[in-house]
């Protein structure tokens, strides 16, 4: 397995300028933020400086173009179809998660505090409502997952600085018990993926360790989520299940399936390639496409800086 680990890593590294900014920013930040790698760290530095905005406007023109994006219009959103619906209900989700993310990544990795400029904007949504009727729409929360996720996190801990707990014990239980009854490889995958983005958006995306007041909560969501899953993890894409790992690292535990997980990687690593590909997910199997991939197995087989003693 370290072999495997060292040759992807090998790979992404040796091809960095290939790869698009936001790819290497992910790559970078993901590593550097981990377990301080120090070449991850060399790299981050790398990619914020030339991508740096150069005046405030061209951060006001970046934000008020994230906001005003569509699904529809983003061929890279998983699982598109089964979503489509849910994203007409909530037309302006998607462009705010991205903007969202944009200033996550300005503020830690840039030191660009641009808060006050994304509320400015005149395409900026009346947020609080979304998220109530967000959090009282089970099903757009279950099959939006990680878009509902991610956006609700990010608004609480960024914008408003909200610390409490967001998605109960509870909340899990009636999505997977709503799973149970109709088993798809797509509604397991969703449910794995909402329990997984809870505790990445906790930590603001590896900024931070979860949050002592939540760690609790989340081991159980944990065990929920596997628990109603069973045997069909396997099923499930390679990147949700490295995911899984990651998640399961963040919170000081561990699946009783990892070391199935990282067989299957290992069993999918292309050595031609010299990273992981997944059959399951035919269009993003090139370097750039499989970053998000390779990233979180290299990530599974790492001791976590950020894990909670």
């Amino acid at each position: 397995m370290k072999k495997i680990s060292n040759t992807i890593y090998s790979t992404y590294v040796s091809a960095f300028q290939q790869l698009s900014p936001p790819t290497r920013l992910h790559f970078a930040s993901r590593l550097s933020q981990w377990d301080n790698d120090e070449l991850a760290e060399q790299l981050l530095g790398e990619v914020v400086t030339q991508t740096r905005p150069a005046v405030a406007e061209e951060i006001r023109h970046q934000l008020s173009r994230l906001l005003q994006l569509s699904a529809a219009d983003q061929p890279a959103v998983n699982e598109y179809s089964a979503r489509a619906a849910y994203f007409a209900t909530y037309p302006q989700l998607f462009g705010l998660h991205q903007a969202l993310f944009q200033v996550r990544n300005w503020l830690f990795h840039y030191n660009i505090d641009a808060r006050d400029t994304l509320r400015s904007l005149p395409e900026f949504p009346d947020y609080r409502v979304m998220i109530e009727q967000l959090l009282l729409d089970t099903e757009a929360l279950q099959v939006l997952s990680t878009y509902t996720v991610n956006t609700i996190y990010l608004a609480r801990r960024l914008l408003d600085s909200d610390e409490n707990s967001i998605f109960s014990v509870r909340t899990i239980r009636n999505i997977a018990s709503t799973i149970s009854t109709n088993h798809t490889p797509q509604n397991d995958l969703l449910l794995l993926y909402f329990v997984t983005h809870c505790i990445l958006g906790d930590t603001l995306f590896y900024k931070r360790p979860v949050p002592a007041a939540q760690l609790a909560d989340y081991w159980t969501m944990l065990t929920v989520a596997e628990e109603t899953i069973g045997d069909r993890l396997e099923a499930l894409t390679l990147d949700a299940q490295f995911e899984l790992l990651v998640a399961h690292k963040l919170c000081s535990t561990s699946s009783p399936q990892e070391n199935a997980i990282l067989q299957r990687g290992q069993g999918q690593f292309d050595t031609k390639l010299g990273f992981i590909v997944d059959p399951k997910r035919p269009t993003k199997n090139t370097l750039e496409t499989a970053e998000h991939r390779n990233v979180l197995f290299l990530m599974a087989n790492r001791p976590c800086k950020l894990a909670p003693i």
